[in-house]
């Protein structure tokens, strides 16, 4: 294995730990259901079921932190997971804590209850971190075992998505080299990186298992992108491209006095014709024009039970979130 692969293994590896706290079973379409093969999302499911109740894991990763990937990411000479599990191995309680306090920023490597009052953390994940660094000598044997032991599993699943989709992997690589299109459709608006910082950027690391973490950042360096990096946000270009589209529509409605008459009635239940006509007085053939025209922007939309038009609040709300957004309001 190149000493590249090896690094972006050991990377993948540590920040999929974070995996067992986010609810990839979600009834709910994402975009990532969208992009992601189904046999590649179950690959990734099957390998979280191998640590998910794993108490150890727990303890180092949280919902608010993750100590494992951060003490690599703070060791730039860790390229490997042996010099990496020899590293943890070296760690006692005295040397985590500096370890730790550097992740934090914390300056007391004690960690006293007031030094854990300036941490965004949870209560509960404060509690924890407490816990954790008063008892790491005792919890570093199993970790150590642990790790091996998962790193051997995680290794077999890494290689099967790449035996799989050599070609999505490739693809990624290429998109690496090639900079400009990454750039354009990834970064320049959506995450409004600068290009000239975006081609400062020193490692590109790909992520197997996390497909999920589209990218990750580490002191405002980019680190490494998963898969379908340019897929999601390629997608996510798309819905901010109809977003727009929507808000458009929506204020045009709202700026025209007629329409926006008509849906106000409709938002106070007068739906018939001959009584939005008499209203503004229009032909009841112009409301129906009118209804139509509103129906197509999806604006309004018939109710499956009364048949009768109604507002399409959902749409609606988004629409005005879109400019809330957009202007910073």
């Amino acid at each position: 294995m190149s000493e590249h692969k090896e690094k972006s293994y050991l990377l993948d590896f540590l920040v999929s730990f974070e995996l067992m706290y986010e609810d990839l079973n979600d009834d709910e379409e994402t975009i990532l259901d969208k992009i992601v093969a189904p046999t590649y999302k179950k690959l990734v499911m099957e390998y979280i079921s191998t640590f998910s109740e794993k108490d150890i894991f727990k303890k180092f990763v949280s919902k608010d932190y993750n100590i494992l990937s951060s003490l690599m990411l703070s060791q730039k000479n860790i390229i490997n997971f042996e010099q990496y599990l020899q590293a943890i191995k070296k760690l006692d309680k005295k040397e985590f804590k500096i370890s730790v306090s550097k992740i934090f920023k914390i300056e007391n490597t004690d960690f006293l209850l007031n030094d854990m009052e300036s941490l965004e953390l949870s209560s509960e994940a404060k509690w924890e971190l407490l816990l954790l660094l008063e008892n790491f000598d005792q919890l570093k044997n199993d970790l150590v075992l642990s790790l091996q032991q998962e790193y051997a599993i995680y290794c077999s699943y890494a290689d099967k998505i790449s035996d799989q989709y050599p070609e999505k992997i490739d693809e990624l690589k290429e998109l690496f080299e090639n900079g400009t299109e990454l750039y354009d459709v990834v970064f320049k608006d959506l995450l409004a990186l600068d290009k000239r910082d975006f081609d400062e950027l020193q490692e590109y690391l790909i992520l197997r298992i996390s497909v999920n973490r589209v990218l990750l950042q580490y002191k405002n360096k980019l680190v490494a992108l998963g898969t379908y990096v340019y897929d999601y946000f390629y997608e996510k270009s798309k819905e901010k491209d109809l977003e727009l589209e929507i808000m458009q529509n929506v204020l045009k409605v709202l700026a025209d006095q007629t329409r926006y008459g008509i849906i106000k009635c409709i938002g106070n239940g007068i739906t018939s014709n001959k009584e939005i006509a008499s209203i503004f007085s229009i032909t009841p053939s112009g409301v129906t024009y009118q209804l139509k025209f509103l129906a197509d922007k999806e604006i309004i939309r018939k109710d499956n039970v009364t048949k009768q038009y109604v507002l399409n609040n959902e749409l609606i709300k988004s629409a005005l979130a879109t400019l809330t957004s957009d202007l910073d309001l």
